[in-house]
């Protein structure tokens, strides 16, 4: 198992079109991150002894990553770089960010959910997003990426009940800060 060390963070900067990290740790810890997916993907169903390709075909077609967290904290730009569609659309503008819940199906087959900001959420409309988008599909997402960077704001009655019911689900949570200010910017 890899580990990363705290000098290994992921950063995405909020007025860039692409994820900023230092040049040689970029590669590093997309894979570091990609690995890690993957491994959650494949620990669900190694040893359960499916025989039948077309099970294994839906298993894999089922797997889904749930991105959540404040507007403008770079969901949009990480998803893009770690399913390396670069036809995910991000922007740095100002007053640009993810209206609706949009689903991004990857050359893997992995469906990546981008939220909009959750500070507009209430917990109704947490419950509903949750109870539509995956539990009456009864598909449970495989990860939950929880973005936000130092200064951004959240609901926090609708963040502890979707940490709750990620749990519940037995959903692995992952928590990426997405900017980090105390590392120098790159020019």
């Amino acid at each position: 198992m890899t580990s990363i060390s705290p000098s290994q963070f992921l950063v995405a900067e909020a007025d860039s079109d692409y994820l900023q990290t230092n040049e040689h740790e970029q590669p590093m810890l997309q894979n570091y991150l990609r690995e890690r997916l993957l491994e959650i993907r494949t620990r669900n169903y190694s040893n359960t002894g499916i025989a039948d390709a077309k099970a294994i075909e839906k298993i894999s077609s089922e797997f889904e990553i749930l991105v959540f967290g404040p507007a403008r904290v770079g969901k949009s730009t990480l998803i893009r770089e770690l399913s390396g569609d670069e036809q995910i659309r991000t922007s740095a503008g100002l007053n640009t960010c993810t209206q609706t819940t949009t689903a991004y199906t990857d050359q893997f087959g992995v469906r990546w959910w981008d939220t909009r900001g959750i500070e507009q959420w209430t917990e109704r409309e947490a419950h509903a997003f949750l109870q539509e988008k995956f539990l009456a599909r009864h598909i449970i997402p495989r990860a939950a990426i929880f973005c936000r960077t130092s200064g951004a704001f959240a609901n926090t009655p609708v963040l502890q009940l979707l940490f709750r019911e990620l749990e519940s689900l037995g959903i692995a949570l992952f928590y990426v800060i997405t900017r980090w200010p105390f590392l120098p910017r790159r020019e």
